[in-house]
């Protein structure tokens, strides 16, 4: 029997978040996190050493997509998606959306 080679471009997914493809080297656009009593840290980057996050495709020194395996929480350095210093909800903002406030 004969296999034929094809390129099939089976394409990446979107972030939920940030609504970008997550290609090789695309970080998401949200850098902070909004904690529940209001305060706003600043969250992981890809880093390890590697140049591409193994799971969301972020680049060095970008924040990981929401949901990441390998984001870590800025609070405990727990993993981010199994973590409850936030109350169970992430509200994810952009640095920008935080200096209109004045910050």
């Amino acid at each position: 029997m004969k296999f034929e080679r094809r390129n099939i471009n089976m394409g990446y997914a979107n972030c939920k978040d940030c609504e970008q493809e997550m290609t090789p080297g695309t970080a998401c656009k949200f850098t902070h996190i909004v904690m529940k009593n209001g305060n706003v840290v600043k969250r992981d980057i890809q880093g390890f050493g590697q140049t591409i996050c193994h799971d969301c495709n972020s680049h060095l020194g970008g924040p990981h997509h929401y949901g990441c395996d390998a984001e870590r929480c800025p609070i405990c350095g727990g993993q981010l998606i199994s973590c409850d210093c936030f109350g169970g909800t992430i509200k994810l903002v952009h640095y920008t959306a935080i200096n209109t406030k004045g910050d």
